[in-house]
Order: structure tokens, then sequence, then C-alpha cells
């Protein structure tokens, strides 16, 4: 076996035991090797590795059957954390809030801006904030409304009114260099549906549509268990479509039920050209399902073709999990990587 072969099944182990002591909490090692089918001596050795990087410490211990207490180890929950941004605005507001999530995943800090215009340095002032008080934040992920390219540049933001000087900024590489920190930074529609898919991975074909109070909507598709991004993306960028252009958008928004006759166009559009097993909507305003299904007849009439459509009032927590997760993945991945010494 070469090197990289052995290092790429060591990396895979540690994400392994690392996985079983945040989902089960303080472990012995022969219950480590139950959790995660390694034998009880590579338990062990991973084990060793991580109590030297300190992100694992020992725990209190546990009896055993025969009455001997055996070593037990846990995560060291202030080893690292992952400093969670999702902006949005709201009326005449943009709003940010910032999180900082430990390395068990638990809460410990949150702090919501209002401004009227947000700008790049003013996120640095509250990021520099936030490090100052948590300098072991190792990732800063980001859910920003705005067109994201695959380098983490904000392509467009003209549609969000606040927002616009962070138009064209490459903030993954610029907060990378400022804070040498690793940065994520993707659209808040796409982190949102991460978030929710990451605990509804039975239905492996979603569209999320969200429906702001007063702007105009956002979709995302996860097809076969992966979210779909495109080559630039622009999927899902519905304020593009040339058949319901912006300005009749805006006027579907303002009328009586015009909320419900602008979903179901969506809907029905999503489902010709993606028929995807689940619709999910996100809308702060109150929708009556039977409305939606109703309209959704005037288009196709048979029922047999409706996917299952639910609807939730809280966009927010969905990002934060997506956000969550993604960190996690990027810092599980770093610190790995850290600890077999591939990167300083």
């Amino acid at each position: 076996m070469n090197k990289s072969t052995t290092q790429s099944l060591r990396k895979i182990n540690q994400e392994k035991i690392i996985k079983a002591l945040r989902d089960y909490g303080e472990s012995n090692k022969n219950q480590l090797s139950e959790y995660t089918s390694l034998s009880v001596g590579t338990c062990y050795n991973i084990l060793m590795d991580l109590l030297e990087t300190k992100e694992v410490v020992r725990g209190n211990g546990f009896v055993s059957t025969g009455g001997r207490k055996a070593k037990s180890y846990k995560l060291n929950e202030d080893f690292s954390y992952i400093l969670a941004i999702s902006m949005h605005r709201e009326f005449d507001s943009i709003y940010y809030i910032l999180r900082v999530y430990n390395h068990i995943d638990n809460q410990v800090y949150e702090h919501t801006s209002q401004k009227g215009v947000i700008s790049f340095e003013n996120l640095c002032e509250d990021i520099d904030k936030i490090i100052g008080q948590f300098p072991n934040i190792y990732v800063i992920s980001l859910a920003i409304p705005a067109v994201i390219s695959k380098e983490g540049e904000v392509e467009t933001i003209s549609l969000v009114k606040g927002l616009e000087k962070m138009s064209h900024i490459h903030i993954k590489e610029r907060l990378e260099v400022m804070f040498q920190k690793k940065v994520i930074v993707d659209n808040d529609v796409n982190v949102a549906t991460i978030g929710y898919y990451s605990s509804h991975t039975n239905i492996q074909n979603i569209a999320f549509i969200y429906q702001p109070l007063d702007e105009l909507a956002g979709i995302s598709f996860i097809v076969d268990g992966h979210l779909l991004r495109g080559e630039h993306g622009l999927i899902g960028e519905v304020p593009y479509l040339p058949i319901l252009n912006q300005k009749q958008q805006y006027q579907y928004l303002k009328k009586e039920n015009g909320l419900y006759e602008l979903l179901v166009q969506f809907i029905v559009l999503i489902m010709i050209m993606n028929d995807p097993q689940q619709i999910v909507i996100c809308c702060q305003r109150k929708i009556d399902i039977s409305k939606v299904y109703n309209g959704m007849l005037q288009y196709i009439s048979d029922k047999h073709f409706f996917p299952e459509i639910v609807i939730y009032s809280d966009i927010y927590e969905f990002i934060f999990n997506g956000l969550l997760l993604m960190g996690r993945e990027m810092l599980n991945t770093n610190l790995v990587m850290k600890t077999q010494g591939v990167y300083k």
C-alpha cells in the first residue's frame, strides 16, 4: 500500500472516529470499534493521534462488565469553532445573523446586525470582533442572496437592495487572506436546501422554493441526492425568467391571491422541467395548501403527477443547518489533514 493510499485510509478512519464521538458522545475504544466497525487497535491508534492534537480529550471513564474502569474519550468542544453567517433583506433593512458553533455543534454565540446598506468592510469588522472572542474559529461559512461563482465571488447582487456594495467582490479569497481561515460562500437558497436535505435524505429529488415577504423568489434543486449547481450558479434564479419577468412577479406579489398564482406557475414549471418527488415552499406568509393544489389543477388535470408539497415559514434554521454542515465537512477534512501533517 503506497503512502497516498495509507493517508487516505487514515483520513477516512479518523473521520469515522470523530463522527462517532460527535454522534454518541463520550465513548471508550471498544464502543468506538462497535460504532465504526474498525478494529479496537485501529481505534486506539487514531485516538492517540487525536489526543496529541488535542482534538480529543480523556473522559471520565466507564465501568465495564468486569468491574474495571475503561478509559473513555470525547471531543474537545473548545478545540475549534465554525462561524456561520446568513444575510437577508426584510422590508427596508438588511439583516445578517452571525452564529458561532463549537466542536460538538452546539451554538455558543449569536449576533444580529441590521443596516440599511451592508458593505464588505461592515462584514469584516463584525467578523474581526467575533474572532477576537473565539480565536479558534477554523471555518467561516456564509449564505448570501446572490449568484455566487465556483470561486466564491459575488457575481451579481443588484436584485437585493442594500447589498449592492458586495457585488463583484471575491469574498472567499479576500476573507481567507484577511483572517487566515477557511471560507465557504454560497447562495442562501442553495444552503437552505442542503440544510433541509440533510434531515430528509430519504427523498432524493427535491425542489426548494424560497419566497421572501417582498422580494423575488429563489429556487434550488436536489437531483439524485446532489445539489444541482450548473456552470455559473444561475440555476433557480427565477427573476431572470423571460416568460415571467421581474415586473410581472412583483405585480403578482402585490395582488390579492397573487402569491398563489405566482407559486402555482413556479410549481408547474418545476414539474415540467424537473419532476421532483417533493417541493418545499418556504414563505413567511400563511399559505393554504389546498389553494396551491387547486391552482395546479388548472394546468395539470391528473393529480397522479403531483409531487408532495410541504410548507415552512422559517428558512433560517435550514440555512444555518446547511452552513454548519458545510463548515463541518470542510473542518473535518482540514483537521484530519493537519493531524497527518499534510498541511500546517
